[in-house]
């Protein structure tokens, strides 16, 4: 019994390596890699952002967030089209218990009093899973924009390479198969404490778990 019960250990770590080399290493998808020229601009004509956060001799925390300010900007002075491409777009504080500036929600109303001011302005916003913590949960800046007439595009990860195997292997083998909701389910939500609990353990989906062993 103990041999077989390690047999089944091994052949499942086997199967982990080999899923995890897979999708590190597997082909991309064509037209996901493109090399355009190479532009040369003078040095005045480059300008530096910076994003600050300090505690002042005060110790009050200050924020000085030069690189948004300046998008809010450029959004106020387009005409025709914007396109934003960010990863982190979200409002999750983790345990912390004083807010920080709220971003997501700035950007977000500053693209939906643009389509308003401006409804025939083309708007297109593209992000990352990560957002929705990939299905467990809702995304609230996603529906605000989607309302507004906001062309949301969310990366489909599936195609592309994983950046870390190391969790990315055993979520595959064992951890998909439970599936996920925003529902509500039984895993703590580690972004946010404060939030619903992610990943769904139905009944339903019992059955496929021993299958994905085979």
């Amino acid at each position: 019994m103990k041999k077989t019960t390690k047999k089944i250990i091994q052949i499942i770590l086997v199967i982990v390596v080999v899923l995890g080399f897979w999708h590190v290493l597997k082909p991309l998808p064509k037209g996901i890699y493109t090399k355009g020229q190479t532009h040369h601009a003078a040095s005045e004509d480059i300008v530096f952002l910076s994003d600050l956060t300090y505690i002042d001799s005060q110790q009050n925390r200050q924020s000085e967030q030069q690189i948004f300010d300046t998008i809010f900007t450029m959004i106020d002075e387009a005409k025709s089209y914007i396109l934003i491409d960010m990863f982190l777009f979200n409002d999750f504080l983790g345990s912390e218990k004083k807010a920080y500036r709220g971003l997501a929600g700035e950007l977000t109303q500053k693209l939906v009093e643009k389509k308003k001011l401006f409804p025939e302005i083309q708007i297109i916003f593209i992000s990352d899973p990560i957002n929705s913590v990939y299905g467990g949960d809702i995304s609230q800046q996603y529906k605000e924009l989607e309302k507004a007439g906001v062309t949301v595009i969310v990366t489909d990860l599936k195609k592309l390479r994983d950046s870390n195997p190391l969790y990315s292997a055993p979520w595959r083998m064992l951890g998909q198969w439970w599936g996920n909701t925003s529902d509500g389910g039984r895993l703590p939500h580690l972004m946010d404490d404060r939030r619903p609990k992610l990943i769904s353990l139905a009944k339903k989906k019992l059955f496929i778990l021993p299958l994905a062993l085979l």
